[in-house]
């Protein structure tokens, strides 16, 4: 008999692709020929825009806390907001097929 393949929950997509390009952007500020990827940090920003005010505050005189702020805080809020979307939807999901 065969194991069931083991799948990664829905709810760790959004955060695993926050951190990553979080990753790759920072390799677009130490690597010279990546430099063109430095520009993800802003669409990382805006996405993050809670999260944002803190890092922009702390980026005048503190960059690097700053950028580990957005990396950590900002793939902490992507988990929130994917656990509060899967409670949302179990919650008030099922609902609507009762209703019919």
């Amino acid at each position: 008999m065969a194991m069931p393949e083991k799948r990664l929950p829905l709810v760790y997509w959004l955060p695993l692709l926050h951190f990553a390009v979080c990753i790759t952007a920072m390799l677009g500020f130490v690597v010279p020929q990546l430099q063109f990827l430095g520009i993800l940090m802003m669409f990382v920003n805006i996405a993050d825009l809670p999260i944002s005010f803190v890092a922009f505050a702390l980026s005048f005189h503190h960059g690097a806390l700053a950028w580990i702020w957005m990396v950590v805080v900002g793939t902490l809020w992507w988990y929130v907001l994917g656990r509060a979307a899967q409670f949302l939807h179990s919650r008030f999901g099922t609902r609507s097929h009762l209703n019919q």
